[in-house]
């Protein structure tokens, strides 16, 4: 409410002498006429002021005299002053009587008529900074007061991120309660009426976000980052949510703009408690997290840029396009891992903002977790451990390991996220094996799926070269004796058939003294190859047709042995290849001899289940075999060999 002093002036009656000079023995009889004190007045007061009587009146030469005040409300009760002030709170008026200490207690009665102008106090307690869908909420608790008496008065709850719209609420034993359905920004209004008419408001607005938030801007705006480097060339700010911008996201987000030369990093920070909001998301089943990012760059035909998470931790790198907002998705583990470059954790987004980096604003948005899915067949997916599924051997610094998030719009047939193996430099010879980290959760899925009688694995691969003339490049599975070799189409996405035989094979890291599958992919200069990258590991059931009695895709070498030189030659597995040139494009076993002695059989494994297939079809009136068989010369000149059987 708002108060006023209001200040009494006192009128003075000055009795007149009679009959001449008054001398000084006559004085206390003469009567003192004191400046604006009459015997009665009337003034108007506004209802919730504060009044305050005057403690002494002037006479017309300028003397003081005191006053006694007291107050009466319009029943008759004493009302308390302190001060000389008064709360106005009684509609029906107040009497204020003043007595003079002059004139044998010369008084003035003041009639106080009082007018309610103003409305209702509206008081809330129990406010929230925001909530998530789905959470039931319940309002806080309003308290509507008023010296005259509060008439009606109401809480309404509004949808105002698209116009204004009302909402139903739920009410029990007068508390009300809301659960939100849809993200954005919501509002609380108080209305209250008083007796004589006065009104008043009170709003109070709140975000709702999605249950899987991890970090939205909106929380706290720019006070949820924290900016590193750049000095006065860069700076933070924060654009609130414009359901009218153009593009895919129309949230919040704070922005780190450059004007010059400079890199900069960004990091979240855990002041509102992301840091125990994504390990309750973990708890629950939270497997991946997505980002909403944009940057600007200076030059417009910079059309990509590398966006990192965790610089200087398990890097995970991906490839965003500029000037539009991209929803990056991340393996949980990235997200949750922190680099402790403070006493207080945060995680960190890096880029390099500035004409150096060619960036000149990055963009950051809602980061909301989510549960990805992986299909009955995946042995391996990227999006699960991102780079920290995966180690690598050889290469030392001039090799590293990242990640790379799916893209929809990828051109090519394999759009999900991959790990990135790359080569940068010459010395210290080719940087020649990925080896997949320990995992217990892999090992069951392939032994759970080779048990439900999945036979072959199908694995997406890529290498990158330089060199026009490198159409074609070997992986190497396991990198063991008789090992699979697959012959793959360089600077294009593969999907390459194993047996699962091939794949359940282990490694033996004598270093570590842990076992792991391995890719054998020689990159480098040296190599050709500047980059491989290994995408989604799935797994099938191949089913021969009923006239087969073997095909190398069932087992690959496994099934195969030799006999001769065993130094110098070399059992491995080629995959089907729909492209290849000639009558066969299926699996099939090679036997190179790389040396100079002659290993001139190869023999099958004792199995029961080829021997059952040929005492079948034999039986079943089968009296021909046929076999697909290919050889290489040494010398051009040699164009036909003798197989024996």
């Amino acid at each position: 409410m708002k108060k006023k002093l209001l200040m009494i002036l006192t009128n003075v009656c000055l009795a007149c002498g009679i009959g001449g000079a008054i001398t000084a023995c006559e004085q206390s009889e003469a009567k003192v006429k004191l400046v604006e004190f009459p015997a009665t007045a009337t003034e108007d007061v506004v209802l919730g002021d504060i009044y305050k009587a005057s403690n002494v009146v002037m006479d017309e030469n300028g003397k003081s005299y005191k006053l006694s005040v007291s107050v009466a409300d319009s029943i008759g009760n004493k009302v308390s002053v302190v001060d000389g002030e008064f709360l106005i709170k009684d509609l029906a008026g107040y009497t204020i009587t003043y007595k003079a200490y002059v004139n044998d207690g010369q008084k003035k009665t003041v009639k106080l008529c009082v007018s309610d102008q103003d409305g209702p106090d509206v008081l809330m307690q129990g406010a929230f900074g925001y909530v998530t869908v789905g959470e039931e909420i319940e309002f806080p608790n309003f308290k509507f007061k008023d010296l005259g008496g509060v008439q009606s008065s109401s809480v309404k709850l509004y949808y105002v991120s698209d116009g204004e719209q009302e909402l139903t609420v739920k009410e029990e034993n007068g508390v009300k309660s809301f659960t939100p359905t849809q993200t954005g920004k919501y509002l609380l209004r108080a209305e209250a009426k008083d007796n004589a008419g006065n009104e008043k408001k009170k709003e109070y607005s709140f975000r709702v976000l999605d249950k899987s938030v991890v970090y939205s801007p909106i929380i706290d705006g720019i006070g949820g980052v924290i900016k590193e480097g750049g000095g006065s060339d860069t700076a933070v700010s924060y654009a609130d949510e414009d359901k009218e911008r153009v593009g895919a996201y129309q949230g919040a987000y704070v922005s780190l703009t450059a004007t010059a030369a400079a890199g900069a990093t960004l990091r979240i920070s855990d002041t509102q408690g992301a840091g125990e909001r994504i390990a309750a998301l973990k708890e629950a089943g939270y497997n991946s997290v997505k980002v909403w990012v944009k940057a600007v760059p200076f030059e417009e035909t910079m059309k990509t840029y590398t966006f990192n998470w965790l610089a200087n931790c398990p890097t995970t790198a991906v490839m965003v396009a500029t000037n539009e907002w991209t929803q990056v998705t991340l393996p949980m583990h990235a997200f949750e891992a922190y680099c402790g470059k403070t006493k207080n954790e945060t995680w960190l987004m890096y880029g390099l903002f500035g004409q150096a980096g060619g960036l000149s604003e990055f963009c950051l948005g809602d980061v909301l977790a989510d549960k990805y899915v992986l299909a009955d067949n995946v042995i391996y997916n990227p999006v699960e451990l991102g780079a920290n599924g995966m180690r690598k051997e050889g290469g030392g610094n001039a090799s590293g390991i990242s990640y790379v998030s799916a893209e929809a719009s990828r051109a090519a047939d394999y759009k999900g996220g991959y790990i990135s193996y790359v080569r940068t430099g010459d010395a210290g010879g080719p940087a020649n094996t990925l080896d997949f980290a320990p995992n217990d959760t892999l090992q069951k899925r392939i032994t759970n799926l080779k048990n439900a009688g999945n036979n072959l694995v199908k694995i997406w691969i890529k290498a990158t070269t330089n060199d026009a003339t490198k159409t074609e490049y070997n992986v190497t599975w396991c990198a063991s004796a008789g090992a699979p070799v697959v012959a793959v189409k360089t600077n294009e996405w593969t999907q390459i058939s194993l047996p699962m035989s091939a794949f359940e094979k282990y490694y033996a890291n004598e270093s570590s003294g842990v076992g792991a599958w391995l890719v054998n992919v020689a990159l480098g200069k040296e190599q050709v190859l500047s980059e491989f990258c290994l995408g989604e590991i799935t797994a099938e059931k191949y089913t021969v047709a009923e006239d087969v009695i073997f095909s190398p895709t069932e087992s690959g070498t496994a099934i195969m042995t030799r006999a001769g030189e065993s130094v110098t030659s070399v059992i491995s597995y080629v995959g089907a290849d729909a492209t290849r040139e000639g009558d066969y494009k299926g699996g099939y076993i090679s036997y190179v001899q790389n040396g100079t002695s002659a290993a001139n059989t190869l023999d099958f494994v004792s199995n029961d289940t080829l021997k059952q297939r040929i005492a079948d079809l034999k039986n079943a009136g089968n009296t021909l075999v046929k076999i697909w068989v290919k050889a290489t010369a040494k010398e051009t000149a040699t164009e036909t060999y003798t197989f024996t059987w």
